[in-house]
């Protein structure tokens, strides 16, 4: 194909043009969030390129936060925090940046620059051979000197919890210049929540902190992102939506005219059937060019107006290489490095030297635009291109080289190949989505046994899960290897806190044991499907199964009844458990201890508590016993008893603080302990709690974790957010996605609490009457509610250290048995 990559002429976006500068300085001084929001196609990115045209650049500095991101259509997703290390590397890129405020200047201050000691530690515990040794001997240098795997390039690829929380730390640390810096976020509708909270928080915290999304959508954002949009919308905050409408039929025809023939008539391109996107311009553009006898003459074939139809008889039309470099780039898992793309190109056609390999790359991004490129790195320029090359039988045979060269690639890396400096994380996440696409399903299975450290060292494990979570339902089938990766992806979605996808994969296991079905039952307790759960809780206490068996069992039926409200009933159960002999003496038996704070009240079930850590620790089962560490913390500090709260709460997080999962839960309680301490810090802990909320995805915890924020922002006298507390709060006892009601009774007090104290005493009347409303059970608090909202005397000596304060702050709990502790009693199974 001719390079014809001639721009289109940017049309009547002038109303949008002024409304997009009145957002940025010099007009605005302070900062705002602005969505540029339409379907694929529009123009936002054109209109944005556009405003940027318009400002001055010693007002405000440009940073482009370019995801190049595979497409939507793809197995698996992104994972936490990829966003915020995308715009760490646009600040990297922009022009003008203060050279004392660059990624590579941070990472070299006294307080970052440090060995990551944990991973390390995690890898010598690996090392079971010299060549793994000198591995490690390696790592260990470059990490002194800031090469590779610890080089800010590299930093920015890897997934793991070191390399996310460096690029979130520089991040909040940069946003703090007195320069304005506008941020250019682009295909937000693929954005991880993690790094959409943090984004928007920085608005929050920095004056001089700009932003525009633009977001592929018709008229609404995505759910989980409304959620947090939800958080931020309250009158402080400046977040506005410009929803862009396509171009009129008039400016249509004019572009048709202008770029693919003069004489073409209206009535000929069905105006009212075109859903917007202009790429059809470019691509019937194109596509004329290619075929003569679409000629301005009498007698000529009709045009064609399907976009889909022209992207692929004009990708069609390009030469071989061309589209294996097309077929490279669409299978690969996110935006390509050029390396990568020419070792592949020169693996699988030995005739396309670098000569020919660049006029590829020019006609790809510059001519026919399919492409777009950092200088590094290879990315499909949008969704369309990318699904019509994904799903055409045409280029089934071009994605199959690709996928199996690139394979290849990242297999060699993974067992020692250093001939291309690739970081670690990034060759296992690429090897694992494309040994899938090749339905290798003995590599995968190789991959999980030798290289399940690079999974869970992931900020975000849900990535892999979903991923062989998706080749399991088309790929694998039940062939060799298939059950082994089977358990790994359900033990590890279950692992991570995604239990539908446990669900899921469990189900459609070719083969499960009593262990398995346990895991099922507290997946579907998690999942609000608590009569299914209670069916599976009946089998498994079957007097023909195990102690251990029988015990998982009476564990989900008591956290099901309890969730059902049938709270009498639960406490049967638990009491039963307690006074059966096999499983007193049991591994799991630490576990009945724990859940005894769901039937007994606080303090009468702190010793249960405490004594669950022991009887952990017996059994070596560590992670359990550090949530039972914090559950502990927690009691201990509704005690008063705050330094032993303290000290349990540090204990646990040196432990717990490591892992990925359930940082949420550890954050917030430690958030707790502040609250009831002598003198709470209401900044700092509103600081934890903000880190507690990033990546939280379930209704209850978004809700405990909004109740202790709604007591800061009141403390703090931040009327308008403590007021959308209230009001995040209200909406979530309207329709709770959980089946915990006796949290409300703690939510309406705290609202209660602050509308009384800023003397709007009607808002005060209604949250007390929403208990009434919701019919909230009274629970084993009743006397110390009661006296709460003035409705009683002075309850019982053991609340006066909670009545000391005027709010309640809420604390989190770890409801099921950990995967650890189910493995070690299935491997003590006779």
């Amino acid at each position: 194909m001719s390079a014809v990559g001639e721009e289109i002429e940017f049309r009547n976006r002038e109303e949008e043009l002024d409304r997009l500068l009145g957002r940025v300085p010099p007009k605005s001084v302070r900062s705002t969030v602005t969505f540029i929001r339409a379907p694929t196609g529009y123009g936002k990115t054109r209109l944005v390129d556009q405003v940027l045209d318009r400002i001055d650049g010693r007002l405000v500095k440009c940073v482009y936060v370019e995801p190049e991101i595979r497409a939507r259509h793809q197995t698996g997703r992104i994972y936490a925090w990829y966003f915020v290390q995308r715009a760490v590397a646009g600040i990297t890129a922009a022009e003008g940046i203060d050279p004392s405020r660059t990624f590579a200047t941070f990472l070299k201050r006294p307080t970052v620059k440090r060995i990551h000691w944990g991973s390390f530690y995690e890898t010598a515990k690996e090392a079971f051979s010299i060549s793994k040794l000198i591995k490690l001997g390696i790592e260990f240098g470059e990490n002194l000197l800031g090469m590779n795997r610890y080089h800010p390039d590299a930093l920015l690829k890897d997934d793991g919890k070191f390399a996310t929380d460096l690029a979130r730390d520089y991040l909040e640390w940069f946003a703090k210049s007195p320069q304005p810096i506008l941020f250019v976020v682009r295909e937000t509708q693929m954005m991880d929540l993690e790094s959409f909270r943090l984004l928007l928080n920085l608005h929050k915290s920095a004056l001089n902190v700009f932003f525009y999304f633009e977001y592929t959508a018709a008229s609404e954002f995505l759910p989980e992102h409304q959620k947090i949009l939800d958080e931020f919308r309250s009158a402080n905050d400046d977040i506005r939506v410009v929803d862009l409408v396509k171009l009129n039929s008039k400016e249509l025809l004019f572009l048709f005219r202008k770029y693919v023939r003069a004489d073409i008539q209206p009535d000929s391109i069905e105006l009212s059937r075109w859903s917007g996107n202009l790429r059809l311009v470019r691509e019937l553009k194109d596509h004329v060019f290619l075929d003569r006898s679409y000629d301005s003459v009498a007698g000529s074939k009709p045009l064609t107006f399907d976009l889909r139809v022209l992207i692929h008889d004009n990708i069609k039309a390009l030469a071989n290489p061309e589209k294996l470099v097309l077929a490279g780039t669409v299978s690969h898992l996110e935006a390509i490095p050029i390396t990568v793309m020419r070792e592949m190109i020169g693996t699988i056609d030995a005739s396309v030297d670098q000569a020919a390999f660049d006029r590829i790359l020019v006609e790809l991004v510059s001519g026919a635009r399919y492409l777009r490129s950092d200088g590094t790195r290879l990315a499909i320029s949008d969704e369309d291109v990318a699904s019509v090359f994904a799903e055409s039988p045409t280029f089934a045979r071009f994605r199959a080289l690709a996928e199996k060269g690139l394979r290849d690639i990242y297999l060699r890396v993974l067992e020692g190949d250093r001939k291309l400096s690739i970081p670690i994380q990034l060759a296992f996440r690429q090897a694992i989505a494309l040994c899938i696409a090749t339905g290798d399903a003995a590599a995968v299975q190789r991959l999980i046994r030798t290289m399940a450290r690079g999974a869970r060292a992931s900020h975000d494990q849900g990535m892999y899960v979903g991923l062989i979570a998706d080749a399991l339902s088309r790929s694998f089938g039940a062939g060799t290897g298939s059950f082994e990766i089977q358990e790994w992806a359900a033990a590890s979605a279950y692992e991570i806190g995604h239990y539908q996808a446990a669900s899921e994969l469990i189900q459609n296991m070719v083969q499960r044991d009593e262990f398995y079905d346990a895991l099922l039952g507290f997946c579907h307790g998690e999942t609000n499907r608590h009569d299914e759960a209670l069916e599976i809780a009946l089998a498994l206490q079957s007097p023909r199964q195990k102690s251990t068996v029988r015990t998982l069992g009476g564990l989900i039926e008591v956290a099901n009844l309890f969730a059902l409200g049938r709270k009498s009933e639960a406490a049967e159960v638990h009491q039963r458990m307690r006074g059966d002999v096999e499983i007193s003496t049991s591994s799991l038996f630490g576990y009945v201890l724990r859940f005894t704070e769901l039937f007994v009240s606080f303090p009468d079930c702190t010793p249960d508590v405490l004594n669950s850590v022991e009887v952990f620790e017996l059994h070596g089962m560590q992670a359990s016993a550090a949530y039972s560490r914090l559950s502990g913390a927690m009691h201990l500090a509704y005690g008063g008893n705050i330094p032993a709260a303290s000290q349990s709460v540090e204990a646990a997080k040196g432990y717990l603080e490591h892992e990925v999962r359930d940082l949420h839960v550890l954050y917030n309680n430690e958030a707790v302990v502040d609250l009831l301490s002598d003198r709470p810090s209401f900044e700092g802990i509103l600081r934890k709690l903000e880190n507690a909320a990033y990546g939280v995805r379930d209704d209850f915890y978004r809700a405990v974790i909004e109740n202790n924020r709604l007591i800061c922002r009141w403390k703090l006298g931040a009327i308008e957010g403590a007021k959308l507390s209230v009001q995040l709060l209200s909406e979530t006892m309207d329709a709770p996605g959980f089946g915990n009601r006796d949290v409300f009774w703690t939510f309406t007090f705290n609202c209660w609490a602050f509308f009384n104290e800023i003397g709007e005493r009607d808002a005060a009347h209604k949250m007390r009457e929403r208990l009434n409303d919701l019919r909230v059970e009274q629970i084993d608090y009743d006397d110390y509610w009661r006296h709460r909202f003035g409705e009683a005397g002075r309850p019982d000596a053991r609340y006066d250290h909670l009545l000391k304060f005027d709010y309640h702050p809420e604390y989190l709990s770890h409801w099921l048995v950990d995967l650890d502790a189910i493995r070690a009693a299935r491997a003590t199974q006779p």
